[in-house]
């Protein structure tokens, strides 16, 4: 589950680092080392614990970032680890790294979605309906693909929050709706004439 506050402070930080970024034309290099810092995070549970953990004083974070960060990092990445250090926040910086990467890839025009399918896909049938898709919407979609079986045959893609839901399971829904409504406006229809 998404922390929602978490997440609204870490998108604060990352449109003000993006801007910062885009204005000293850096959006690339900031991406690769808050990329690469991420994947410590996740390689190296003792950076974890020295960043996100309570038990360790805001100060001794601090002067652990200078040491570890300071003149192997741009000055930009640099200073949003140590404001992130100072105000507590760096346990958000993971949230920040990923509002980020979508924030770059939005300017550059290049979107994320999802297909869903009943059975796995092979990689030529990926890449030719990646292709369509980008073909379709007239931008770079990176698509990540998910087999749920009990969508029982045909897709949903979602793109930015549109969904194409053609799915067997869904036709079957609406086509179920429908023959009960049909049922129920009959039944209805019969009751009124009987009284």
């Amino acid at each position: 589950m998404v922390d929602t506050e978490k997440q609204a402070i870490a998108e604060v930080y990352a449109q003000a680092i993006f801007d910062l970024a885009s204005q000293a034309n850096q959006t690339g290099i900031l991406r690769s080392e808050l990329d690469n810092i991420a994947g410590l995070l996740v390689s190296e549970p003792g950076f974890k614990v020295l960043l996100e953990s309570p038990s360790v004083a805001r100060k001794d974070r601090t002067r652990s970032i200078n040491n570890i960060f300071q003149g192997r990092v741009s000055e930009l990445t640099f200073s949003l680890l140590n404001i992130l250090a100072r105000k507590g926040r760096l346990n958000i910086l993971t949230e920040v790294q990923q509002v980020y990467a979508e924030l770059l890839d939005m300017s550059i025009g290049k979107l994320k979605g999802s297909l869903t399918t009943a059975i796995e896909l092979d990689d030529n049938q990926k890449k030719n309906i990646n292709l369509r898709v980008n073909k379709i919407i007239n931008k770079e979609v990176q698509l990540a693909f998910h087999v749920v079986p009990t969508i029982i045959g045909g897709m949903i893609l979602e793109v930015q929050g549109t969904v194409m839901d053609s799915s067997i399971s869904r036709i079957l829904k609406k086509a179920t709706y429908n023959v009960t409504r049909t049922s129920d406006k009959q039944d209805t229809q019969r009751a009124i004439i009987a009284q």
